[in-house]
């Protein structure tokens, strides 16, 4: 019986950007065997405008 284990990955930018912020993640076969892991196909990320104060 597989163990199932819940991958956390962290996304962040390095500064607050005042437009709209899209990141495209995608994680696929490279190191680990295909059956090691259930791959994430593709995820976008918005990280929404930060207004001046």
């Amino acid at each position: 019986m597989a163990l199932l284990v819940k991958a956390t990955y962290t996304v962040s930018l390095s500064s607050p950007s005042t437009v709209d912020t899209a990141v495209t993640i995608t994680i696929n076969n490279g190191s680990a065997e295909s059956n090691d892991y259930i791959a994430l196909l593709l995820k976008r990320l918005l990280f929404p405008q930060v207004l001046p104060q």
